[in-house]
């Protein structure tokens, strides 16, 4: 499967038709009041980011959170939690093309979905997603 095919099936199924990648080849979309983009890589995968919320860096609680809840396959799935060094917390999960079919891509990204949601209200972010 083709990052682009999986982009306008994901449309499709969304109810978003004009659903398409930029000139960067990315593309987000909103679920609720929870983004999601999707960032093809140099590996023939992509990249899918959840921005939850804005944390303090050098907190060593919100650290052992994210380390925690990586250490446990039942906290993040097959996602990861990580923290830029200004302290934006976010999931990430990534996909290889050559072995996914659009039905697993539709039930890895609502367990993706439901991971992000689940960690934005643990740690205490707001609703709104951080861009």
């Amino acid at each position: 499967m083709q990052f682009d095919d999986l982009v306008r099936q994901l449309g499709a199924v969304l109810r978003l038709p004009n659903l398409v990648p930029d000139d960067t080849g990315a593309c987000a979309v909103m679920f609720e009041d929870l983004s999601v983009s999707f960032h093809p890589d140099d590996t023939g995968g992509f990249m899918s980011i959840s921005m939850l919320g804005q944390g303090d860096a050098d907190d060593p609680a919100l650290q052992e959170t994210l380390l925690k809840g990586n250490f446990f396959s039942d906290g993040v799935g097959a996602s990861a939690l990580g923290m830029t060094d200004v302290g934006h917390v976010a999931l990430v999960q990534h996909f290889g093309l050559q072995e996914l079919s659009f039905p697993a891509f539709q039930q890895a990204l609502e367990l993706f979905i439901s991971a992000a949601n689940y960690w934005r209200g643990e740690l205490g972010f707001p609703a709104a997603a951080v861009h």
